[in-house]
């Protein structure tokens, strides 16, 4: 069924084809649309079907935009803390769903200048550090993260690194379950990634 306002749309669409398309033709005769908006000729009314899929198009792309930024119907929050990273592309640094937080994978950038740390310790550094700001702007701390998992692209290299940040950030056992796992490659031919799921009792 065509919206009320676009059927709104095509009729004024249509009058002004009639007022822009007029040849001066005393032959013309008027055509009724299902409308009941008069086209004068073939090529007028050509001209409004294309304003009316135009108008279309237009709302179709409206509306499918819309429903692509809605909110999530059973409460799923999107989280965009102060000091993160900048996403590009089709994701986004975390969500809370209940009493739970789910960070994605963080790297090692630098949120300042939103490029990657040099130095491999630095960077496996920060990616975890990336990751316990978005738990801690829910109210969780590294103690309270479920599990980790750890995407390298050099088991012998980083493994041992992740270990010591780990080490440091946490201070001492225990640990949170952890995966880690050695991939072919990261996005800009990182080095390491780690993403988590945080326990975080809404506050009520």
């Amino acid at each position: 069924m065509v919206p009320p306002s676009l059927l709104h749309e095509f009729s004024h669409a249509e009058t002004r084809a009639c007022v822009q398309c007029l040849d001066g033709n005393p032959e013309n005769r008027h055509h009724s649309n299902q409308f009941g908006v008069h086209l004068r000729t073939p090529g007028q009314r050509e001209c409004a079907m294309g304003r009316f899929l135009l108008a279309f198009a237009a709302i179709v792309v409206t509306t499918s935009i819309a429903s692509a930024q809605s909110p999530s119907p059973n409460g799923v929050k999107t989280l965009n803390p102060a000091g993160a990273i900048k996403t590009t592309g089709t994701w986004d640094v975390g969500t809370r769903a209940g009493d739970f937080v789910f960070v994605a994978g963080m790297r090692g950038i630098d949120p300042k200048t939103n490029t990657l740390v040099q130095g491999d310790e630095a960077r496996i550094r920060q990616a975890f550090l990336n990751m316990k700001l978005i738990a801690e702007s829910e109210g969780a701390s590294l103690r309270d993260c479920v599990r980790i998992v750890v995407y390298v692209t050099d088991m012998f290299r980083f493994r041992p690194l992740v270990n010591k940040v780990q080490e440091e950030l946490w201070g001492k056992p225990p640990y949170p379950p952890r995966t880690i796992i050695e991939v072919h490659r990261l996005n800009q031919d990182d080095i390491t990634e780690v993403e988590g799921t945080f326990y975080a009792p809404m506050k009520k």
